[in-house]
C-alpha cells in the first residue's frame, strides 16, 4: 500500500490496533556450499546501509536495527498499535491462539 501512495496514489493506511506481526528471518545454512560467501552476504544485507534504502524505501519493511529510522515504525508507535507476533512453531497450541485471537478481536 506504501509503495503505491509513493507512486501517486490518493490512499493512505490506517495501522489496525492490534496489529498481527510476522518475523522475518535470515540465516546461513549448516552445511552451506560457501559459508564464508553466505556471510559476507548476511553482513551486507544486515548492513545499515541497505536496511535503511532497500528495506524502508523499496519495501516499506521496517529493519529490525535500532539505528535505522523506520516511517513505517514511527506511524505505528504514534497510534499507540499492540503488536501480536506469530510464531508459526506453535501449531500446537492453535486453540490458545484462536481463543487469543478472538477475544483481541473481540468476536466472542
Amino acid at each position: 500500500m506504501e509503495l503505491t501512495k509513493r507512486r501517486g496514489a490518493p490512499i493512505e493506511w490506517v495501522a489496525l490496533d492490534p496489529t498481527v506481526v510476522d518475523v522475518v528471518t535470515i540465516g546461513i545454512a549448516a552445511n552451506a556450499p560457501h559459508p564464508h560467501a553466505a556471510k559476507l552476504y548476511l553482513n551486507h544485507v544486515l548492513s545499515r546501509d541497505v536496511q535503511e534504502t532497500f528495506l524502508e524505501e523499496q519495501f516499506v519493511k521496517p529493519s529490525g536495527r535500532t539505528d535505522v529510522k523506520s516511517a513505517f515504525m514511527a506511524k505505528i508507535r504514534s497510534a499507540k498499535v499492540q503488536m501480536i507476533s506469530v510464531d508459526e512453531s506453535l501449531g500446537e497450541r492453535s486453540e490458545h491462539y484462536e481463543k487469543l485471537f478472538q477475544n483481541t478481536f473481540k468476536l466472542q
